[in-house]
């Protein structure tokens, strides 16, 4: 710490200006009796301090303002100061900030002309760390020309204190508590009194050389009292320039040594040739001088320890539950009270769960465990960092190490809350669901199955659920989980319209059944890897999922922004739905999201299908109480099965009216939009790797793939770019196919893509539906594609025409096609093709404007 100087960064100019008449110490009284008094001017000046004990280097600019004045030389004023301070007490050292002193003060002389006296009080103020410091300032002063005494006491009454840093030096894990060995540090403002005495060594012509000593007390918050002792030099020269230098020490700032410089303006009216000389000017100008005293707030450091203290949440004041079960090793205390994670968990509500490496397996005997909200259950690895009233605490440091099988849950579903974190564990038939959840991290597991009351890989239960179900989440991340082998759930399906045979009205079970067999329709069946249902801002990042059915990453009705990325899919399995499957798939037909699928990996589904063969009661169970035996001969179905990407906005029945074209289920879609508040999506598809059926084996012309496959509906706002993504299609199917429907406003940019497929590599349809019918526009642009068409020519098709079964269109779709490089022609000549259905030639063509020139379509 350091010390009070009675010259301080703003006192300067007082302390320099306070001494300039003692030279007159040995002149008759008579002479003194019979001086003029001359009138105190307003006056202002500079003055400079080095850094000194609690104070900054400190460049000043000072004002000094008589307020009224008699003619027997007293006088009212008012002195102040604004400080520019560079540097000072860590842990600002190096910084620069303004602080101001003010002072009220009333100054006298005794009738003699001997004695001039004074009192005075004010406030100064300067930055600590984040808060300014204040001080009440008082003083009392008696100058004559041979000697001089000041006192000065200074009083800090606002933000005495600032916390600038906490921290901790040893840590335990015991009770359900976190304990740690705390401190805190401080910037302390230091108060106390000072008292000065004065004498002239020697006196020339308008000048002087003074020698001071003082006595001084210091103390401040967290600080113990110490007393100093200061001596000062300064040369005056005349009223207005004085240099000076003090030594001080105590045991707050040991010892220190500054100099301070100060020139002013002239402090009294008139000049030298006046009756009054020179010596006797510079004493009676002492009343137009500013006060000498520390116009700084001295600071200091201090530091608090708190041993042994339960770590606290800041934010609530609430301690924090820390509970543990098994061994580590660790460089601090760790008591676990638990033997198994699921003692741990039933326990009650806990801040942290640690579960360490090696301890039991916990069978959750297919119940539903719920965490409460503010969770964080994990292996040592994972350990979250609390934030406490000392700082961050890391318990992975805390917990320690620890060796043998990772800990593992069986057989149950864990259900979460706000601020939850899952990380670092293994799940064998076990699902993760929440109820009003935001802020959830769920990272680095390992998950095999999910639940089911009868799990395994060709089982299906009504109660089956994804391995990760979340609904209603805001703010979730789900990053760097191995997801393998989902088991399945059945469900009834979605019914459509009456088109053609009764089990066409199912989305499932509508196959052609051979004859003679017992075919039951309407069960569709799914095996999530992860499933988000109307939530928003997200991030899927990260993952391995092999073995999930029908969709890997299911996301229903997303909104905000939505991020999934790095993931790798592979091993996909079909169910009886042939128009549903990807890897990825996305729907919505409300709000707004915006939605990003990059640099993800989607490759080796498998050919084939899970189909519902079998009687109830031997393992499967189905929806609703279904008992009768199933057949379904599914294999001669060529419709849209495993797609890499699938998306659907605004696929209700008005836009998609068919069994076939319709989703399974009907819970979110197939929902129409409303017309009033049309949904949006920005839709990003970028440095995608999609190879969905490259397995070996495949047999040729199995099943419809395709790489990206957009489904827009009436009433939509659709915005997509599809750019750098490597697609390739070993089978019937497309690179990348839109079926935009109704009434939508596309606009879509496909650029800088390598796209390989058995069909054209770019396939874009277009259908106006119903009379009277609203009409499809926007603008694509279609270029630097590289397209390989294995089967036959290389082109992009832009189709227009209307749903078969539908009546005719009753006005044309417009959109304008920029594609730079590519030539309209035939279906067997250009880089690009056109082609439409019939149309009714009464309501007119529809336009395209291809490169700026509006063309007629070319039929195939």
């Amino acid at each position: 710490m350091k010390k009070l100087s009675p010259c301080g960064a703003s006192v300067i100019a007082s302390c320099l200006i306070a001494s300039p008449l003692a030279g007159l110490a040995g002149e008759p009284s008579k002479t003194r009796q019979q001086s003029p008094i001359p009138k105190v001017e307003a006056s202002g000046g500079i003055r400079f301090q080095s850094q000194g004990a609690g104070t900054a280097n400190t460049v000043s600019g000072y004002l000094f303002a008589p307020l009224s004045q008699s003619a027997n030389g007293s006088l009212y004023f008012l002195d102040f100061s604004a400080n520019l301070n560079i540097g000072g007490v860590a842990p600002q050292a190096n910084t620069v900030n303004a602080g101001v002193s003010t002072r009220l003060g009333y100054r006298w002389l005794d009738p003699q002309q001997s004695w001039m006296f004074g009192v005075n009080a004010g406030v100064d103020t300067r930055p600590a760390y984040s808060q300014y410091a204040f001080q009440a300032g008082v003083g009392a002063e008696a100058l004559s020309r041979a000697l001089e005494f000041r006192l000065n006491g200074y009083i800090p009454f606002a933000n005495t204190n600032d916390l600038y840093s906490t921290g901790w030096t040893n840590a335990a894990l015991t009770g359900d508590r976190l304990i740690l060995d705390g401190y805190n540090q401080y910037v302390v403002a230091v108060g106390g009194v000072d008292f000065e005495a004065g004498v002239p060594l020697k006196t020339w012509k308008n000048g002087s050389l003074w020698a001071y000593a003082a006595y001084y007390y210091l103390n401040g918050d967290y600080l113990a009292g110490s007393s100093g002792v200061r001596g000062r030099a300064e040369v005056r020269v005349g009223s207005q320039l004085a240099v000076g230098a003090t030594v001080s020490y105590d045991n707050l700032f040991n010892t220190q040594a500054t100099g301070y410089i100060r020139y002013g303006a002239k402090p009294l009216a008139g000049n030298a040739k006046d009756a009054v000389a020179q010596a006797e000017r510079n004493f009676l100008a002492l009343r137009g001088l500013p006060v000498v005293r520390e116009a700084d707030v001295k600071l200091d450091t201090a530091q608090v320890n708190a041993p042994n203290t339960v770590a606290v949440n800041p934010a609530t004041g609430q301690a924090y539950v820390v509970r543990c079960a098994g061994s580590t090793t660790s460089a601090y205390q760790v008591n676990c009270g638990y033997s198994t994670a699921l003692d741990a968990l039933n326990a009650g509500a806990s801040n942290a769960v640690l579960i360490a490496n090696g301890t039991p397996v916990s069978n959750l005997g297919g119940q539903t465990i719920r965490l409460a909200a503010g969770t964080s259950l994990t292996n040592s690895t994972n350990a979250p960092t609390l934030n406490t009233q000392f700082g961050p605490a890391s318990l992975r440091s805390i917990f320690g190490t620890s060796t043998g099988a990772t800990p593992s849950f069986n057989n149950g579903i864990l259900s979460i809350g706000s601020n939850t974190t899952i990380a670092g564990l293994n799940f064998t038939n076990t699902s993760i669901t929440n109820y009003s959840t935001s802020n959830v991290l769920i990272a680095n597991n390992q998950f095999t199955g999910s639940y089911s009351p009868t799990p395994g890989l060709n089982t299906y239960n009504s109660n089956a659920l994804p391995t990760i179900q979340l609904v209603g989440v805001d703010n979730a991340t789900i990053s760097g989980n191995t997801l393998a082998d989902p088991n399945i759930q059945s469900y009834e399906s979605a019914r459509g319209g009456p088109n053609g045979a009764p089990f066409d009205d199912y989305v499932c079970g509508r196959d052609d059944a051979p004859t003679g067999a017992t075919l039951l329709p309407g069960i569709c069946l799914s095996g999530n890897a992860i499933r988000l249902t109307n939530s928003s801002n997200y991030s899927i990042l990260n993952n391995t999922i092999t073995g999930a059915l029908d969709e890997a990453i299911r996301l229903d009705n997303p909104n905000g922004s939505i991020l999934v990325k790095g993931n790798l899919i592979s091993g996909m399995r079909m169910g009886p739905d042939t128009n549903i499957g990807a890897a990825i798939f996305v729907r919505q037909n409300t709000g707004s999201s915006t939605v990003v699928i990059e640099q993800n990996t989607v490759t080796a589904n498998a050919p084939g299908r899970n189909l519902i063969n079998g009687t109830p009661g031997s393992g499967n169970t189905l929806a609703s109480g279904i008992t009768t035996p199933i057949v379904d001969n599914a294999d001669n179905d060529f419709g849209n099965v495993i797609d890499a990407i699938e998306v659907g906005v605004c696929r209700g029945r008005q836009s998609f009216p068919r069994a076939n074209d319709l989703y399974g289920d009907a819970d979110i879609l197939p929902q129409d939009c409303d017309p009033s508040t049309p949904p949006t999506m920005n839709f990003t598809a970028r440095n995608n790797t999609l190879q969905p059926n490259n397995v070996p084996g495949r047999q040729p012309g199995w099943f419809d793939n395709d790489g990206i496959d957009l489904n827009i509906g009436s009433y939509s706002r659709f915005n997509a770019d599809i750019s750098g993504n490597a697609i390739e299609i070993n089978a019937t199917g497309n690179a990348i196919t839109t079926d935009f429907r109704g009434e939508t406003f596309i606009n879509m940019s496909i650029l800088g893509n390598s796209f390989t497929s058995d069909d054209p590599p770019i396939d874009i349809l277009t259908q106006t539906i119903g009379t009277p019918t609203p009409f499809s526009t926007g603008t694509i642009t279609i270029t630097t594609n590289i397209l390989t068409n294995s089967t036959g020519p290389n082109e992009a098709i832009f189709d227009i025409m209307t749903s078969s079964g539908n009546t005719t269109q009753a006005a044309p779709p417009v959109y304008n096609i920029f594609a730079p490089g590519y030539t309209p022609g035939t279906s067997n000549t250009g880089a690009v093709q056109f082609r439409n259905a019939t149309f009714s030639q009464s309501t007119g063509q529809p336009v395209v404007n291809f490169n700026n020139q509006k063309i007629l379509p070319i039929s195939p």
